[in-house]
């Protein structure tokens, strides 16, 4: 089981990495789901010191990592709690 949840979240993350390639290449498609570019767009900003100059590629892959992470430790938080049960 423990496979099946890496592989998943990783194509979670590697999803979340690709839609935040897509918004930032292409601004006019986004609509509301920019929101989901968030944390990524953020490490940016951090990683490069400026708010109007930031590398593409960071923010998809500060997005892979959170997303991997997050969607990875709800899986086994949800495990957890029906394995108890």
């Amino acid at each position: 089981m423990k496979n099946t949840r890496l592989f998943l979240t990783f194509l979670i993350g590697a999803a979340f990495g690709c839609l935040s390639v897509l918004m930032i290449d292409f601004p006019d498609r986004v609509g509301p789901a920019v929101v989901f570019c968030l944390p990524g767009v953020l490490l940016a900003i951090i990683a490069s010191g400026n708010v109007h100059d930031f590398n593409t590629w960071v923010v998809a892959t500060g997005n892979f990592g959170f997303y991997f992470a997050g969607s990875n430790l709800a899986w086994w938080f949800w495990e957890r709690h029906t394995r108890e049960q």
